[in-house]
Order: C-alpha cells, then sequence, then structure tokens
C-alpha cells in the first residue's frame, strides 16, 4: 500500500500563526477505512482539539473518502466511487445558522432574563448585576456559535445520480477554515490530475 502524505495542524489556542508538519503513515488515522485491496493515494487531514468536529479525506485507486470525526457523535465516512464523480465544485459554503443550540441558548436566557427584571424592581443591584454577567456571557456564546457556522468551504460533489454538499466543520479561528479551505483546494486539484473535472470557485479570488 503507498503511503499519504498527512498535512496537519498544531496551532494552538491564542497562536497568531499556523504552524504545519507533514508526516507520512499508511492511514490518516486509526479510524479511517478504506476497502481492502485498495491503494491509499492522497490523503490530508486538519485535527484539531478546541472544536468538536476534524476533517480528514483521501482518495485511493478506486475512490474519494471523507471522514468527519465528531467529538461526541462518532466517526462519519462518505465514500464516492471516483468512476461515479462526473464533477467536483470547491466553493464558499452558504451560511447555515446551528438553530438547534442558537435556541438552547434562547431557552437559557429566558430565566436569567426574568429573574433580572425581579432584581430591578426589588433594587437589588449586586443581584442584577449577577444576573446581568449571565445574560452577557449567554449572548457572547450565540455570538461564537453564529462565527464558528460562517466562512466555511463546501465540497460539493456531483455524482451520476445526485448531488452531495459536503462542509468543513465548524470553527471559531480564521486560521483553521483558512487551512481547511486550503487542503480541500489541494483535494480538488489532485482529483483534477486524476482527470476528474473540478470547479474551484476559490481560483478567481487568488
Amino acid at each position: 500500500m503507498l503511503s499519504g502524505t498527512i498535512e496537519y495542524s498544531t496551532a494552538g489556542v491564542g497562536r497568531s500563526r499556523r504552524d504545519t508538519k507533514e508526516r507520512t503513515s499508511p492511514m490518516p488515522n486509526d479510524r479511517f477505512q478504506i476497502a481492502d485491496g485498495e491503494q491509499l493515494l492522497f490523503a490530508k487531514g486538519n485535527p484539531t482539539f478546541h472544536r468538536s468536529s476534524d476533517l480528514w479525506f483521501a482518495v485511493s485507486g478506486e475512490a474519494l473518502y471523507w471522514q468527519t470525526d465528531r467529538l461526541f457523535g462518532g466517526t462519519g465516512q462518505r465514500v464516492f466511487p471516483l468512476s461515479d464523480i462526473k464533477k467536483i465544485t470547491i466553493r464558499p459554503a452558504p451560511f447555515r445558522p446551528p438553530w438547534v443550540r442558537l435556541a438552547a441558548c434562547l431557552i437559557l436566557a429566558v430565566f436569567p432574563g426574568i429573574q433580572l427584571v425581579e432584581d430591578i424592581q426589588s433594587a437589588k443591584r449586586v443581584l442584577a448585576l449577577a444576573t446581568t454577567a449571565g445574560l452577557i456571557a449567554i449572548c457572547m456564546m450565540v455570538w461564537y456559535l453564529v462565527r464558528a457556522a460562517k466562512d466555511r468551504t463546501e465540497l460539493a460533489v456531483t455524482l451520476n445520480d445526485r448531488s452531495v454538499a459536503l462542509e468543513t466543520p465548524e470553527d471559531n479561528y480564521a486560521d483553521e477554515k483558512a487551512f481547511d479551505q486550503k487542503i480541500v483546494r489541494e483535494l480538488g486539484a489532485y482529483l483534477r490530475m486524476r482527470g476528474i473535472r473540478v470547479v474551484d470557485q476559490f481560483e478567481a479570488k487568488s
């Protein structure tokens, strides 16, 4: 089996720049599985410790593999035979607000909001300040959730019978999103070299 070159991030929280390393490994990680007898020809990933899912993908002689490793939801892997792929489109992902988590924040804010009104009416200044701090924290959480969902990259796979949109994970760090975009575009360049039609909408911007 051929080895894949894997580029991964070592950027930590609070760093202003990204450090990258390269290593050679038979598989991107111990949960990545390709079909028996296939050769791993290309693999990239961006594992991080601060977000709930990591980004991994690979190409064998027969198929494209896309894996998203979720912290609480296990590992998901999509497989697309190269012979079924008609076109790959790399583009900015549409903004999709995380409605479930935003709704949870709204519910969390109801009780402190009611408490704040009572504290103000009762002239309990210390309690009112504490409740206000709690509401500010919830507002900051909403801001982080919205910011994490923006500016991601989408890989649209057009197959013979359907289309599938794959998105990079949510992240609050702009450098991680930029690195996700970089390796997805490298995937597109490799697939183009393999004879697959690839439309990279970022090329016109770079």
